[in-house]
């Protein structure tokens, strides 16, 4: 939604609802950048990629959960597991 809605709104689209999808894409977008600064704050500071995944953070996003979309739009007809090993 937030590749969709800041875009859009910047160019001054409007989209069916355009107030509240504006909002609700705002509110999405503000938890990825808490989500991804606390990852920060975890993870220590010094990284150098930083000022490079700040901006790329709600791409990012978006790549990471193509799998699922991929998934259940072709759902896989066989699923295998490996054996776990241990207590």
């Amino acid at each position: 939604m937030t590749l969709i809605a800041l875009p859009l709104s910047v160019l001054g689209v409007t989209v069916l609802f355009g107030g509240l999808f504006l909002a609700t894409s705002l509110l999405l977008a503000a938890f990825t950048a808490f989500w991804f600064l606390r990852g920060v704050a975890y993870y220590g500071r010094g990284t150098a990629g930083l000022a490079l995944a700040v901006p790329l953070a709600p791409l990012v996003t978006v790549v990471h959960s193509l799998g699922t979309v991929v998934g259940v739009l072709d759902p896989p007809e066989d699923f295998r597991v490996t054996t776990k090993e241990g207590n």
